[in-house]
This record gives C-alpha cells, structure tokens and sequence, in this order.
C-alpha cells in the first residue's frame, strides 16, 4: 500500500507537474495566439494601408498618365511653335539681311548728301557774300531813288501851287464880275423891301400897343381874381379849423360820455350784485321762517291727545303769541321783500332807460362827427381846388367838376315800408362822401348837422337794381 501510495504520489506529482507543464504551454500558446492575433491584426491594417497606398498610387499614375498625355500635346504645340518660330527667324534673318543691304546703301547716299552739302554750304558762302553786296548797292540805289523822288515831288507841288493860284485868280475874277452884277441888283431889291419893311413896321407898331394895352386889363383881371382866391382860402381856412376844433370837443364830450356810462355801468352792476345777494339772504330767511312754523305746526298736530290735556292753557297762550308774531315777521318780511324787488325793478328800469338814452346820444354824437368829417373832407377838396386855381388860374367850370368828382350830394326817394303799394316813397338829402353815404331828412337837417343815418362804404353792402314791382 505504502508503495502504491508513493507511486500514487509519484504519478500524482507527475501529473501535477505535467499538468503544470501543459498550463504553461497553454499559457505560453495563449499569448502566442494573442501575439499571431495582434500581428494578423497588424498586417490586416498594413494590407489595409497598403491597397490604399496602391489606390493612391493608381490615383497618382492616372493623374502622371493625363499630365504625360497633356505634356504630349503640349510638346506638340511646342514643337509646331517651334517649327512656327524657325520660319519666323529664316524671314528675320533674311529682312536683316535686307536691312543691312538698304543700311549699306543709305549710308553711301548719306556720304553723297554730305559732299553735296560741304559743296552747298561753299555755294551759299558765296551767294551770301554776292547778296551783301547787292544789298549795299540796293541801298545806295534806293537812296539815290529817294533823293530824286523828294525833288520830283517838290517840283510837282511848285507846279500845282501855281496852276492853284492860276485857278483862283480865274474864280476871283469871275467873282469880281458876278458881284458887281449881284450888287446892282440887290440895290434894286433892297429899295423895293426898304418901302415894305416901313409899312409892315407901322402895323406891327399898331399891334404891339393893342397887345400892350389887352395885357394890362389880364394883368389886372387875373390880380383880383387872385385876391378873390386868396380871401376865399382863409375863410375856408377859418371854417376849417372851426370845424377841427368841433370834432375835437364832439370827440371829447363822445369820450368823457362814454366813460361816465362805463362808470355807471359799473356801479349799477355793483348795486345790482349788493341787491341780489341782500335778496338771496332774505329769500334764505324766509324760507328759514316758513320751515320754523311748519316745523311747530307739526308737532302740534302730533301731540297726543292724552298730551294736550296735559298742556297748560297758560302754554297755549304763549305758543300762540309766538305764532301770531312769527305770521307778522313773516308778513313784515314777505313786504320789506316786495318792495325792495320793486325798488329794485324800478331802479334797473331807470338804469337801462338811462343806458338807452346814453347810446342813443353817443350814436347821435358819432353820426353827427361823421357829417363834420365830410364836411372837413368836402372843405379839403375845396381847399386844394383853390390852391391848383391860385396855381394854375383854370376856368370855374373845371373847379366844379373836380368838386364833382370828390363829394356827391342831391335829393334820393326812399321807401317808406316794405310795401311801397300802401306806404309810398320819401325823399331824403343824400351826401356820399369818399368814405360814408350820410342820409338827412332836409337841407337844414344837413347844415346842422343832424343826420338820420350812416352807411359806412369801406363795409361790404348787398345792393340789387330796382324792378318793376319795386
């Protein structure tokens, strides 16, 4: 047994130990197998690698194969340039050669040019040495030609101052001759004109003292009729500052008017409001009172019966003389109200009749300053129609129709009503001035001034022609 035992053992350790073995090897296949793993792995990227390097490379050797082939064609091109270009060199060379050949010959004309121009410049040495003195000689010649032109020309005017002198000599005398002849005819003319000239003196001399005479009674004339003007201006002048000096005062009494009437205005409005409030507290203590004895008239109708036996005659007494002095005050009051209202009424009626009379008298005033300031404009207009005839002296007749054509005035028929039928017409004295239309009843209304109405002409009036109805 115990040798089993030890072969049992020493196989079990053989087992163990190949069984160690055999884990080792495995150890050692597995990472081997890990390694071949990682290496197959490897290679299966390089050869990934790899026929990507090869796409890139076919990639590459199609892109060299397209630019070989661009690079034929453009060789070609080249090459047909190239052969364009030898062409172009063989006509070059051949035009130089051309060039040098004309050079050659343009360069033996200029060698020729240059002789012939050595040999013209020698030329023109002279030329201009035989031109020198030709010019000298010209000038010599001009001046012999000069002297000789003054002397014929001298000699020619000689000539002609004497053929002029020849000339008037012959007109003198012919002037001699004709004189003669024009004075002995003019010495018969001038006896026959001698005898009219001391007629026609006699008439003029009969006419100037007419005219003398005729001028002297204008003279005198136009003097009077001047000191006429003149005397006229300064009444016009008079009656003209009179006239101002009206329409002032008028002014001044139209402004002291209407301030009073302000004044007044003023006042009244002041009685009046005093009044109303007087009245408005009345009327409050009235209506107070009445509320009092209602308010004690109730409690008397509400008193229990029970209650009134309980009152005491002497109570009754006394309530009831309060009563029958409350219903006096009441009265007293209710006629102090009446008679206050009626003052009151009476006062306001006083104040508008006086307001009324006040307004009527300022328009009164102001239509009577309207006739003076047509007056005053109808006496400027005269006035300057007196200045132009003092400056002018004009006939009368113009002065008339300049007056005229200023200030219009005449008898106007008005309606009386609406209805003309029943009513009629009336006839009013009408001035129309440069700026109203003043209507008066007569002429003396107009002279005292005393106008019934005015239209203003610079407002706008609705004016139609007259129908036959009308």
């Amino acid at each position: 047994l115990q040798e089993r035992l030890n072969e049992e053992k020493l196989k079990r350790q053989q087992a163990e130990a190949s069984s160690q073995e055999k884990e080792r090897q495995n150890s050692m296949l597995s990472v081997d197998y890990r390694q071949l793993q990682q290496q197959l792995n490897k290679l299966e990227g390089e050869y990934r690698q790899e026929c990507e390097k090869t796409k890139g490379l076919q990639k590459q050797i199609e892109t060299e194969s397209e630019k070989r082939s661009a690079i034929a064609t453009d060789l070609q091109t080249q090459s047909s340039e190239i052969t364009l270009l030898r062409t172009r060199e063989k006509q070059l060379v051949r035009d130089l050669e051309e060039t040098k050949e004309a050079k050659s010959s343009l360069e033996e004309e200029l060698h020729k040019l240059r002789t012939q121009k050595s040999v013209d410049d020698v030329q023109m040495k002279e030329l201009q040495d035989t031109l020198e003195a030709e010019q000298y000689f010209s000038t010599l010649y001009k001046t012999q030609v000069r002297e000789l032109r003054e002397e014929v020309e001298e000699k020619s005017r000689l000539v002609m101052e004497l053929e002029e002198e020849r000339t008037s000599l012959t007109h003198q005398l012919q002037l001699m001759v004709s004189r003669a002849d024009s004075e002995t005819l003019a010495r018969s003319i001038a006896e026959e004109t001698v005898a009219e000239l001391e007629k026609e003196k006699t008439v003029k001399e009969l006419e100037i003292n007419d005219l003398l005479s005729k001028h002297s009674l204008d003279i005198a004339d136009k003097e009077s009729a001047y000191n006429n003007i003149k005397s006229r201006e300064d009444e016009l002048n008079k009656s003209l500052e009179t006239l101002k000096k009206e329409k002032e005062a008028l002014n001044t009494r139209v402004q002291s008017l209407e301030e009073e009437n302000k004044k007044i205005i003023a006042e009244h409005k002041d009685g009046i409001d005093k009044l109303s409030k007087q009245l408005k507290q009345e009327q409050l203590l009235k209506m107070q009172a009445v509320n009092k004895l209602a308010e004690i008239m109730a409690r008397k109708e509400n008193l229990p019966a029970n209650r009134k036996t309980k009152v005491s005659a002497t109570d009754l007494r006394r309530k009831e003389k309060e009563c029958r002095k409350l219903q006096q005050e009441l009265t007293m009051e209710r006629d102090k109200f009446s008679q206050m209202v009626t003052k009151y009424q009476k006062d306001i009626q006083e104040l508008q009749a006086v307001l009324y009379d006040e307004n009527q008298l300022k328009i009164r005033l102001q239509m009577e300053a309207d006739s003076k300031d047509s007056e005053i404009e109808s006496l400027t207009c005269k006035l300057a129609n007196v200045n132009s005839e003092t400056a002018s002296l004009s006939s009368g007749a113009d002065n008339d129709i300049d007056e005229m054509e200023y200030r219009i005035e005449g008898w106007l028929s008005i309606p009386n009503k609406q209805n003309i039928k029943r009513h009629g017409w009336k006839k009013q004295y009408v001035v129309v001035s440069s700026r109203k239309i003043i209507f008066y009843n007569s002429e003396n209304d107009k002279q005292n001034s005393d106008p019934i109405l005015i239209l203003d002409l610079t407002k706008l009036f609705h004016v139609r022609s007259v129908t036959q109805g009308d």
